[in-house]
């Protein structure tokens, strides 16, 4: 009855007969041997889904580094609500970077094929960029970096910027990904 009641296997039609205690101790081992089969089943399958999103699971991760690091210091309730949006907005950013080390494990030849594949899509979209040659955009593509710049702050100088989400001033203009 105990290892019924310990691996919630239940109490079905068949028991062992009361007074025999050898297909008590028997029916015990299978029932146990049932369990520990059962939880290696369950364990597997958490195993799996839990390496399905690697990314996911390292995102997950660096938030809980962080909750953990603000509470250690004591940081301002606005601060902490703005380094958790800003986490939250470098998410896609933190993909590109583990997408450009797979790029680099890839030989030459591989890695201007697919950085041409991926980026000539939206680079001829930019004005500037409309009748560039090929190798031109696939130069331009390995060479660029993702930053992220959280809400009113400001950019360095010196370097071009491609904003795929939200809005920049310049020179007194809105502009924006859109």
């Amino acid at each position: 009855w105990s290892i019924m009641t310990l691996t919630s296997i239940g109490y079905g039609d068949i028991t062992p007969a009361p007074g025999d205690n050898l297909e008590q101790a028997l029916s015990s081992i299978i029932m146990l041997a049932g369990a520990m089969i059962f939880a290696v089943v369950i364990g597997a399958v958490c195993g799996i889904v839990a390496t399905l999103r690697p990314n996911e699971v390292l995102f997950q991760n660096n938030i809980q580094d962080l909750n953990a690091f603000m509470k250690l210091h004591d940081l301002d309730p606005g601060l902490q609500q703005r380094l958790r949006d800003y986490f939250y907005q470098t998410r896609l950013h933190q993909l590109a970077a583990s997408q450009k080390n797979l790029l680099r494990l890839m030989s030459p030849a591989l890695q201007q094929e697919v950085a041409y594949s991926v980026s000539s899509r939206w680079i001829r979209h930019i004005w500037v960029f409309e009748g560039a040659e090929k190798q031109f955009i696939v130069h331009l593509s390995l060479h660029l970096r993702p930053v992220v710049f959280a809400p009113r702050e400001q950019a360095p100088l010196g370097f071009m910027y491609i904003i795929n989400r939200g809005i920049a001033l310049y020179c007194g203009h809105m502009l924006s990904s859109e």
